[in-house]
């Protein structure tokens, strides 16, 4: 790994285009790969690319806890067993988090963190 983790290294392709790459292809080294891959609409493509993010360093660690919002539950999970044995405090504090918004999920998938903000924004406001 080199000192400048966001750049690539000396062996790394780096691309000319925007094109989506597969699963497989040869892309950017370096973390400007991982956040190329972990931007591609596959799932699968972001799920082998969170592992590589934890090589990264601070700034892998971010992607990787960035992962537990993914609109994909299987990245979201994946993302979950990288960090669950982890002990950064920021990471313990992602997990809490993600954990509480897990909960305010009801049966049929309807999401109520909206609502709990919308309602923490009204008492924060009337409590003025």
């Amino acid at each position: 790994m080199t000192n400048h983790p966001q750049q690539p290294g000396k062996y790394d392709a780096v691309l000319g285009g925007q094109n989506q790459t597969s699963e497989f292809a040869a892309v950017l080294g370096g973390i400007e790969g991982v956040k190329l891959r972990l931007s591609n609409p596959d799932p699968q493509v972001r799920i082998a690319s969170l592992q590589q993010a934890l090589k990264y360093g601070e700034m892998g660690l971010d992607l990787v806890i960035q992962a537990l919002d993914d609109e994909s539950e299987e990245v979201k999970d994946v993302a979950y067993g990288l960090l669950e044995t982890r002990t950064e405090a920021k990471v313990k504090e992602a997990l809490i988090i993600f954990d509480n918004a897990q909960l305010l999920k009801s049966a049929v998938g309807m999401d109520y963190r909206k609502l709990r903000d919308l309602l923490k924004a009204v008492i924060k406001y009337t409590n003025k």
